[in-house]
């Protein structure tokens, strides 16, 4: 009588795995795989000095979020736009052409508001702190307490002037 004898496998002893078969055809494209290796895309890179795999198409678009702290403030921003633009009359969104970007980068734009408060996006007294900002940039700065009290001697004629008032009337 014959004895059958069965190997005693260990972890140092593993059985022979058995594989995967595929009996269907096979979609991968092997020509393509010079191209998705990135040892070989690094190289190309050093070899010919072309950059522009590692570069986007489209430049990086830069924004001051330092008023947003964390990402529930960023989402509530976001959901705050999308609801102010929901809001327009399809006729103003349709001036976009449906499109949230276009209308946040039109409003970014301070050329631009005359034209939204006549469409009724903006409020008519309303000034935004860009606006103010901007309109600060564009006007001269405002005398020093040196040169109103008359202590330059060449500006003498404007030391009875008043200081301007203010923007916002008081």
């Amino acid at each position: 009588m014959a004895v059958l004898r069965r190997k005693f496998h260990t972890r140092y002893d593993p059985p022979p795995s058995p594989g995967v078969e595929f009996f269907e055809p096979t979609m991968t494209q092997q020509h393509f795989r010079d191209e998705c290796d990135i040892n070989k895309i690094v190289e190309r890179a050093i070899r010919t000095g072309d950059t522009t795999l590692f570069t986007s198409a489209q430049r990086a678009e830069f924004y001051d979020a330092s008023a947003i702290t964390d990402y529930v403030d960023a989402m509530a921003l976001i959901d705050d736009v999308n609801d102010d633009f929901n809001s327009l009359p399809s006729t103003i969104r349709s001036m976009f052409g449906n499109n949230v970007k276009q209308y946040v980068e039109w409003m970014s734009n301070p050329a631009n508001w005359s034209k939204a408060r006549e469409l009724g996006l903006l409020s008519g007294g309303e000034e935004s702190a860009t606006e103010r900002a901007s309109v600060r940039e564009s006007s001269p700065a405002p005398a020093s307490p040196r040169e109103r009290s008359g202590a330059d001697v060449n500006n003498s004629a404007d030391a009875g002037a008043e200081p301007a008032k203010p923007a916002d009337g008081s």
